[in-house]
């Protein structure tokens, strides 16, 4: 993907309200893969949060936090949270889903450039976007989220493996026009481009084992 492609494609893809509407038909009404793998990604989110244990004196962010698919899970925590996007039209749809109380203010924010002080919150989650987007972006992504966390990052990423080579080749001979995952890590990479940032991976969760590339990662800075 060009980043002239990540402009059009990421950046600006869900300034829209009728595809905001339709991205959260897709992951919370109908009855589709995307809404399944959703349910699975949150309940992996409650379990690597519930390893973080965080108090109610902890702010979270949420980013990008869409039309507010975590809002529930977020729910059943005592932390504070804030949520953001790059898109007004998604965060309008989400405005409602937040716990009331809970939920600080929404911020339209770049997650390449958020600007939050450093060391702001006790845990940043981001989920559907590092595999969305090109090494150099994602990089850029990664040293963003790590100054702003003051512990735990809570990332997702989608794996590239032999098998999940081979499981895509099949699925696209059965079906033309489904959409992968387009910058799939192999773990090894995965690995340097957190160690790099100064991040020691304390968890690594598959969101349907087999049969989905996709893991959720539990991150946590390394004391320097």
């Amino acid at each position: 993907m060009p980043e002239s492609d990540y402009e059009r494609q990421t950046r600006r893809a869900y300034r829209d309200r009728y595809k905001a509407a339709e991205y959260r038909r897709q992951h919370t009404d109908q009855l589709t893969w995307a809404r399944f793998a959703t349910a699975r990604e949150k309940r992996g989110v409650a379990a690597l949060l519930r390893l973080c244990d965080l108090g109610p004196q902890e702010i979270i962010l949420d980013i990008p936090c869409g039309t507010g698919v975590l809002a529930e899970t977020l729910a059943e925590f005592p932390f504070r949270v804030v949520a953001a996007d790059i898109s007004r039209e998604m965060m309008r749809l989400a405005v409602y889903a937040y716990k009331k109380g809970q939920c600080r203010g929404f911020v339209q924010a770049d997650i390449t450039c958020p600007p939050f002080k450093n060391d702001a919150y006790g845990c940043v989650v981001v989920l559907g976007f590092m595999h969305r987007v090109p090494p150099l972006i994602r990089a850029e992504s990664l040293r963003a989220l790590c100054r702003l966390t003051e512990r735990f990052l809570i990332l997702s990423y989608s794996l590239d493996s032999p098998a999940q080579r081979f499981k895509r080749r099949m699925v696209r001979f059965a079906n033309q026009c489904h959409r992968f995952a387009p910058y799939p890590l192999k773990r090894e990479e995965l690995r340097r481009e957190v160690h790099r940032e100064g991040l020691a991976i304390r968890k690594i969760m598959p969101v349907v084992p087999m049969l989905s590339s996709e893991v959720l990662l539990l991150l946590e800075k390394i004391p320097s």
